[in-house]
Parts: structure tokens; C-alpha cells; sequence
């Protein structure tokens, strides 16, 4: 005798008397014409316990249902919306990280701009630093040349009694040159005199030969 086939189970159909950890829907979307295939219908427990509500009860219950119904309708409706569904939220996000982004090419421009001027600063504050000591030093420099000047005024001061032909000289060498003139011309003085002398005495001796020799290096050996 040939053994039957175990009839094949089908996976779409649920069977709601195995007790599970959680109730699975069955396939609505993978199967098409499932309730086609399957209509619905209500096990007789379950008419038992409609049947022996009142009608309060049951209006009550009824009540319930609508509401839970519709609380599904409005979830639905509200997550299926153009506001809340993640497309929505996804190309919000997209708008948002365009500004975002342009924000942040903002921010770095300026910052690069920012960080041209502050390297600029830093150069004019260092130029500055080495102006401010190049001053500094100037100014004591002049300090010391005007104190070196009011030396140098206070040693040409002329003093009691001093000569006419000192006046107006600055420096040692206008000095060593003026002393210098002044005695070339008493050499010149002291020399004609003398010369002078000589002449006389030959014109009074004629006939006495003075012996003259030596008085040209008088005016070399003066200094």
C-alpha cells in the first residue's frame, strides 16, 4: 500500500491555536490575494463570548474598537505625511547640511582672512618693537651730542683777557695754525729788525766786512 503525502503546510496560513512569544502577521504584502485565498473568519470561541455579551457590552466594546481603529487611521496618516515620512526628513536634513556647509566655508574664509591680518600684525607690532629701540637709541645719542655740544660751548667761551686773535677758534688745528701765524710774523718782525740793524751798520763801517753766516737758518729752525 502506497503511505499518503503529508499534506504541505502552507507558511502564509497562521495558526492561531499554537501558543507563540509573539503574534506574526501574516504575509500581506509577499503573498497578494491572501484574504482572497483565506477569508476571514472568527473561531467559535470567539462568537461564543459576542454572543454572550449584552448589548451595552457590546456597544461599549464596539465603542472601543472604532477608536482603536481610528487611532490607527490618524498614526497612518500622521507618519505617512509629507512632514513627518523620512523622505521628508532626509531632504530637510539634505537643506540643512547645504547651509551648513555654507556656513562653514564662510567661517574658514574668515578665519584664513583672519589669519593673514593677524600675521600681518605680528610683522607691523615686531617693526614697531624695532623702531621704538632705533628711537630709543637715537634719543640718547643726541643726548649725549648735545651734552658733548655744551661742552664744547662751554671750553669756546671766552675768557677774562683773551686775545682778540683767539676768538672764533673751534677745533686744536685752527689753534696750532694761528700760533703758527703769529709766529712767523715775529720771526718776520724780529728778522727785518735785524736786518735792518745789519744795513745800518754797514752803511756806518764800510769799511768792516761783517761776517753774516748762518742767520738763513734763523726762519727754518723757528719751530
Amino acid at each position: 500500500e502506497t503511505p499518503q503525502k503529508r499534506p504541505r503546510q502552507d507558511d502564509s496560513v497562521v495558526d492561531l491555536t499554537v501558543s507563540e512569544a509573539k503574534f506574526v502577521l501574516p504575509n500581506c504584502f509577499g503573498a497578494r490575494g491572501f484574504f482572497e485565498k483565506f477569508p476571514l473568519g472568527v473561531p467559535d470561541s470567539e462568537r461564543s463570548i459576542i454572543f454572550g455579551m449584552t448589548p451595552d457590552t457590546r456597544e461599549t466594546q464596539l465603542v472601543w474598537d472604532i477608536a482603536a481603529v481610528m487611532q490607527l487611521l490618524e498614526t497612518a496618516l500622521v507618519l505617512n505625511s509629507e512632514e513627518t515620512c523620512p523622505a521628508a526628513k532626509l531632504k530637510k536634513l539634505q537643506v540643512k547640511n547645504e547651509k551648513l556647509r555654507a556656513d562653514m566655508t564662510k567661517v574658514e574664509k574668515a578665519f584664513s582672512d583672519y589669519r593673514e591680518k593677524h600675521e600681518i600684525q605680528v610683522g607691523l607690532v615686531t617693526e614697531l618693537g624695532q623702531k621704538t629701540a632705533e628711537i630709543a637709541q637715537l634719543t640718547e645719542d643726541k643726548k649725549k651730542l648735545q651734552d658733548e655740544l655744551g661742552a664744547l660751548q662751554l671750553s669756546m667761551t671766552p675768557v677774562e683777557d683773551e686775545p682778540e686773535v683767539a676768538r672764533g677758534l673751534s677745533t686744536r688745528a685752527e689753534l696750532i695754525k694761528r700760533i703758527w701765524m703769529l709766529g712767523q710774523d715775529v720771526l718776520d718782525g724780529v728778522k727785518f729788525g735785524f736786518d735792518n740793524a745789519v744795513d745800518q751798520l754797514k752803511v756806518l763801517n764800510p769799511t768792516v766786512e761783517l761776517n753774516t753766516e748762518g742767520l738763513s737758518m734763523l726762519e727754518q729752525n723757528w719751530f
